[in-house]
């Protein structure tokens, strides 16, 4: 055989090998979810925190516990929570994580994916939505992630929890995208909406940390799971996190969205009684002057039964749609106008801190201002309307006020933004404070 006939055949030969022997490990290896981890992974920290905390001596039954309060002093104790946050700015050291994971906390450490460990402070924390905001003191140039853009979402797609559970660093689990604009209720009165939910394995130290998709992007911030089955969890999405990220970086929680509407559920009797055949819906009473609600056109008599495609059950869902959008951006409303359909887009904004106290005056019968009693003290009621559901209710200046419809009240901004986000409901709930006695007061609207 000549030469060039044994090259020729030598060289087959090779082709032939290299197209059936299988790729290196390493190569066959690179999963969409491989990828993901790859791309995210790195900014994902594990967050410990160490704190006090103060519980008041308890009997269960409140009146022996009135009786008892000045002569037992609260137990103290040190706390500790293990958590995971993602880093979104390299450079300035932000990381987003649970505030459920450092509320309580007096010293926070984080430790990166490559083992080094800093010292971080709280910028900002925001209650209803469960997300907060930390500094990494003395680090550059950090890894960051990217978070997904609005609305990049389809259900059914891979996606990758990346996180802590029980103190196991960098744990990883994969699964899909089940649902999006989940309700899930978190407290006594106390609900979380327009939740991602998820497959993938989310357990306790999970909390804070990214849901990924197959791209690397972080698509929510994982911070619920659901006690009562298996396999399910939640996350925070990434539109939202943006919008709550970008205001505790300016210095406080977003203010509540809104379009200037006065509303109502939708009964069954005003539904006859406007010739509306359908269940559940929100009525329109009336929309303030300038709103995007009456830039809109909405008129009273108007019943709002979906939004961007979405059914409406109540005046609270209706709430719920509109803190789930982002500002400026139309919303498509249906509603069922002198007995026909039609459909209106109206751009929800941030409510003014002057109108959220205007429409705590109006719909709650309240002013309030600070207590004097130091941070986070409850704020103190400073005039209450003749006639209003706070006079039926008994309250009277002087009066604390420590939550409105669960949502703490440390300032009067934060009684006019957690008034303004209940507004809807028929009779929110307030904790009150007289003297020593503290209990929560329903009020009738």
């Amino acid at each position: 055989m000549s030469k060039s006939k044994r090259f020729g055949a030598a060289l087959g030969l090779a082709l032939t090998l290299c197209a059936v022997w299988p790729a290196p490990a390493q190569e066959r290896a690179q999963s969409p979810v491989v990828l993901a981890v790859k791309k995210a992974g790195p900014a994902v920290v594990n967050i410990s925190t160490k704190g006090v905390t103060r519980r008041a001596f308890s009997t269960g039954d409140p009146a022996l516990d009135r009786f008892f309060e000045d002569m037992f002093q609260p137990m103290v104790r040190e706390s500790a929570t293990l958590g995971s946050g993602v880093i979104i700015d390299g450079k300035r050291g932000l990381i987003v994580t649970n505030n459920h994971v450092v509320e309580n906390a007096a010293r926070i450490k984080v430790q990166l994916a490559d083992r080094r460990v800093f010292a971080a402070r709280l910028l900002g924390q925001d209650e209803a939505s469960d997300l907060a905001l930390l500094g990494v003191e003395g680090a550059v140039d950090l890894p960051q992630a990217e978070l997904a853009a609005a609305g990049d979402l389809l259900i059914g797609e891979t996606v990758v929890a990346i996180g802590n559970p029980f103190g196991l660093q960098h744990t990883v689990t994969a699964g899909v995208l089940s649902a999006v604009g989940r309700r899930v209720r978190v407290g006594p009165n106390q609900w979380m909406t327009g939740l991602l939910q998820t497959d993938a394995s989310i357990n306790p130290g999970n909390s804070g940390g990214p849901l990924v998709n197959a791209d690397g992007r972080v698509i929510g911030v994982n911070t619920a799971i659901f006690q009562q089955a298996q396999g399910i969890g939640f996350a925070v999405p990434a539109g939202r996190v943006r919008r709550v990220v970008a205001s505790l970086a300016r210095g406080g929680p977003p203010p509540p969205l809104w379009l200037g509407l006065e509303a109502q559920d939708l009964t069954p009797r005003l539904a006859q009684a406007f010739g509306a055949d359908v269940e559940g819906g929100v009525l329109v009473l009336g929309a303030r002057p300038g709103s995007p609600a009456q830039k809109a056109g909405l008129t009273r008599g108007a019943i709002i039964v979906a939004v961007d495609g979405q059914p409406v059950e109540s005046a609270a869902h209706f709430e719920e749609l509109l803190d789930q959008a982002e500002p400026g951006r139309p919303l498509a409303l249906e509603l069922i106008e002198n007995g026909r359909r039609t459909t209106r887009q109206a751009a929800p904004v941030a409510i003014g801190d002057q109108e959220a106290q205007d429409l705590a005056w109006r719909r709650l019968g309240l002013a309030v201002a600070a207590s004097g009693a130091g941070k986070n003290a409850p704020v103190m009621v400073k005039d209450v309307r003749p006639g209003s559901p706070a006079e039926a209710a008994g309250l009277r200046p002087g009066d604390l006020i420590h939550d409105v419809c669960g949502r703490p009240t440390a300032t009067a901004r934060q009684f006019a933004h957690a008034a303004a986000r209940c507004r809807f409901e028929a009779a929110p709930i307030l904790t009150v404070q007289r003297g020593r006695l503290r209990q929560a007061l329903q009020l009738s609207l």
